[in-house]
This record gives C-alpha cells, sequence and structure tokens, in this order.
C-alpha cells in the first residue's frame, strides 16, 4: 500500500476516496448470452495463500498481484487489512469476505501521477474477433475523507495485454484494450454495478484493474489520491446475437410466437410495438430490434413468415337417422389423407350406428383441418315404408312411390360417396338410369330433419 501509506502519512488532512471495483461472471448476467465461464479465477478473492498481516501483501490472494496494492480479508486482524473495518475505511465485501485495494491515482509534490493496479492471468488466451462481456462493481470508502471535499475520478476499468504490465508507480501506458466506465456516481454505502463489452484482437492473457487515462481531469493545485476497492471481477466471451428463427410456412389458422428471449432487453417491433414477445398472425416479414442499456449495443434479427392453404371438411350438421339406415359421410376432394375415429383412412366413412363420428383431413402441404358429427338412430320404420323404388335392379327408370303430400329433397350417391344427381320428389318420380354405370347406387331423402336411406342396383 505504498502510494496510500505515503499520502496518509504525508497528508492527513487530503481528501481521499476508495473506489471498488467487483466484476462479476456472466453466469449471473441476463443482458445477453454467454459463451464461457469465467476467465477470472478467483474472482472475488475468496482464496489465499497466506491470510493479509499489512498493507502491500497483494500477492497473498491466490492468483492475483499488485505491487503495494492490498488484500482485505476478514481472516485478518481487525483494523489494519480486515473486512468490513480496515485502514480505508468500512465496507463489506460485494460478495464473501474478502476484496482488493489500490490507490488507482494519486498527485503530490513528489509523484504528481502515481498509480496502483490490480493484476492476475486469465485462465486462457481471448480470442480473435470475438466478443467479451465485464462486470464489476464500485463503492467509495469514507476513511480520511475531508466531507465536502471529494475527489473523484472520471474513469475506471480494464486494461487486456498479451503481456504482465509492469508493477510501478508510473501511468500505465500499453497497447492493449481499454474498457472503462464513468465513475461519477459511486458513493461510500452502495456498490455501484458496472458493465462493459469489447471485441479482443486475439491473445490477450493478462487483465489489469486501474485507471487507464492519458489525461487526468484533476483540480488545479489539490494534492490527494482516489484510492479504489476491487472485488468480483468477471470476464466472459458473449453475445449479444439471438434469432427469430429460420423463415418459415405455416398454416392457415395457425400462429407463431416470436421469442427473442434477451432478458433485460428491451424491444421494438416492426409495428412499433415493444411487448417481449410478438403473436403472428398473418404472413408477413417481421423484425425486432433489442436494446441492452447496461452495454449500449442495438441489434436486430427479422423472419418471413408465409401461409399454406389448410384443407376443408364438412361432414355436415348432426342428424338423426331411422332404425335400419345407414349413412355415408363423405368428403369430395380425393386428394386430402384421411384419419377417421377408427383409424380407418378412406375418403368416406359409412355409418351404421349411434356415435361420434370425426375425421381429420391433411392435404399436400400437411396442414390438416378436423369435422365432427353426432348420429343418432330412431325407430321410423313407419316412414320407410311409405317410399317404395322399383324395379330393383333398374335398367332404363327407377320408379319412385311415396304417400308423401309435400315434396322432399333426393340425392343419387355412387360407391365413391359422390352425389351424381339431386331433384325433389313427391307422389310418384321416375328417374332415368339408362347412362348410369352398372353397380350398386343410394338413394339419400331428406324428409323434415330425418334422412331415409335406400339402395338400388343399375344392370
Amino acid at each position: 500500500m505504498t502510494g496510500f501509506t505515503y499520502f496518509c502519512n504525508q497528508y492527513m488532512n487530503i481528501s481521499k476516496y476508495i473506489i471498488i471495483l467487483l466484476f462479476l461472471c456472466g453466469l449471473t448476467t441476463k443482458e445477453q448470452v454467454i459463451l464461457s465461464t469465467n476467465l477470472v479465477n478467483n474472482p472475488s478473492f475468496e482464496e489465499y495463500y497466506s491470510c493479509p498481516v499489512s498493507t502491500n501483501e497483494m500477492y497473498k490472494c491466490k492468483y492475483w498481484w499488485g505491487g503495494s496494492c492490498e488484500y482485505y480479508n476478514t481472516c485478518a486482524a481487525p483494523g489494519g487489512v480486515s473486512v468490513p473495518s480496515n485502514i480505508a475505511g468500512f465496507q463489506y465485501a460485494n460478495t464473501g469476505i474478502a476484496y482488493a485495494g489500490a490507490c488507482i491515482y494519486g498527485k503530490s509534490t513528489i509523484f504528481p501521477d502515481f498509480r496502483e493496479a490490480i493484476k492476475t492471468k486469465l485462465s486462457d488466451s481471448l480470442i480473435k474477433n470475438k466478443r467479451y462481456c465485464t462486470n464489476f462493481y464500485i463503492s467509495l470508502a469514507n476513511g480520511d475523507i475531508q466531507p465536502g471535499n471529494y475527489i473523484i475520478l472520471d474513469s475506471a476499468g480494464m486494461l487486456f495485454t498479451n503481456d504482465s504490465v509492469q508493477d510501478n508507480a508510473l501511468p500505465i501506458i500499453s497497447n492493449g484494450i481499454k474498457v472503462q466506465n464513468d465513475i461519477l456516481n459511486i458513493d461510500t454505502v452502495n456498490w455501484l454495478k458496472i458493465t462493459n463489452t469489447f471485441i479482443a484482437n486475439g491473445g490477450e492473457q493478462y487483465l489489469t484493474v486501474g485507471n487507464f487515462d492519458n489525461v487526468i481531469n484533476w483540480p488545479s493545485g489539490v494534492i490527494g489520491q482516489d484510492y479504489v476497492y476491487v472485488d468480483d471481477v468477471s470476464v466472459c466471451e458473449c453475445s449479444f446475437m439471438f434469432s427469430l428463427g429460420n423463415d418459415t410456412t405455416l398454416c392457415i389458422g395457425e400462429s407463431l410466437i416470436l421469442n427473442p428471449n434477451m432478458p433485460n432487453a428491451t424491444y421494438t417491433w416492426q409495428d412499433g410495438t415493444h411487448d417481449s414477445t410478438y403473436k403472428v398472425k398473418q404472413a408477413g416479414t417481421y423484425w425486432v430490434r433489442a436494446y441492452f442499456p447496461d452495454y449500449n449495443i442495438t441489434t436486430t434479427d427479422t423472419i418471413n413468415i408465409n401461409y399454406y392453404p389448410s384443407p376443408l371438411v364438412n361432414l355436415g350438421n348432426d342428424t338423426t337417422l331411422c332404425s335400419g339406415q345407414s349413412l355415408i359421410l363423405i368428403d369430395t376432394n380425393q386428394n386430402y389423407i384421411y384419419l377417421w375415429q377408427d383409424s380407418s383412412a378412406n375418403p368416406t366413412y359409412n355409418v351404421t350406428q349411434q356415435g361420434v363420428y370425426w375425421v381429420i383431413v391433411s392435404n399436400k402441404y400437411k396442414c390438416k383441418a378436423s369435422d365432427t358429427i353426432n348420429i343418432n338412430y330412431k325407430v321410423c320404420d313407419t316412414i320407410n315404408n311409405l317410399i317404395y323404388i322399383y324395379p330393383n335392379p333398374a335398367t332404363d327408370n327407377l320408379t319412385i312411390e311415396t304417400n308423401f303430400n309435400e315434396e322432399h329433397r333426393l340425392e343419387i350417391i355412387n360407391l365413391l360417396g359422390q352425389t351424381i344427381y339431386t331433384t325433389y320428389i313427391g307422389k310418384k318420380s321416375i328417374i332415368n338410369t339408362l347412362n348410369y354405370a352398372s353397380g350398386l347406387y343410394f338413394l339419400k331423402i331428406y324428409i323434415d330433419k330425418e334422412i331415409v336411406v335406400k339402395k338400388f342396383v343399375k344392370e
């Protein structure tokens, strides 16, 4: 703690600040997709080679070093480098029982630009053109601060380099990647989370935490320092990209929920809405823009949705048949694939008993539709006995006689379930069957809400 001790001993009335930098791994980051574990070893400084007993012992923290920087841990004797009360002030760790400390900037007549930084080697080198996300937290120390005379740096952050940065009291000059953040909102009570993101050049394997400004906006003539605590450092490969899915085609009547699934992002869809999901119900081009405020990054994705026609199926209204009658349930589109309630697959279904009948039809696009009909039966032999057909088998003509005073609709249906003739019959009607192909036919006669079905053969 060379810098802190020097300024404390020589300038007891000088304002001091402690900035606590906490860098947490993306395992708890919700704004982006984390593609790797934390590359920082011992991120919250919990592990140590030996318990610190004095200042300038950052090297006792496992995987970390930093010249004259401090290592604070509850294992230390109260007051000196312990937690929460220590030589720099009073603060609990953001997580766990330990943190680090450094004078990230100091100014005196002897040292016009004094800087400390804590350092570590990442568990793996950064990969070229990959995006990485960083997180850390800050808190001001309240030790040896003159009220109303706070001196705060504009920024603090991280430096990523291929080689380790040397320990010295001079400004850190490096060709590495500098990731800095505004720290003007810190205070002595709360921890301030700071996030950032960057694209790696490739090969960076050392991390330095401190201040890397080329120009320091320090009040003219003021002697003092900014001291920082550091806890919970994280560097993770991440991505802000998302996908709405591949362009796709739905069946008419279907819908699709578009879900970017990027928590804590704010969304703007193509129609100006801002919901986290979007329900597609018609063909079109759909896009969403996701904004990540913590990182000031915006990403977008687009999807095209088309629709196939769905099949049409209609089994008719629920009906009641007379005992002994049958009903042919049919669909006229022979290109459909059928599945009836009993797992049969014919385009027609012969109903001979009471029940609920349903069919699912599929077209060439694999779009499906269904319909259901309830069939009931009752005793109505008297109606059936009032209808006479002859000759049966028929050759040139078929005669139909009834005892009804009103006309009723009649349909003639072939074995394919096709209605080949429709007319209205009264007391006596003659139907020309000369051109009918030989085979079995069905007569369907609608009498009020009932249907009478009779068969005849054409020779």
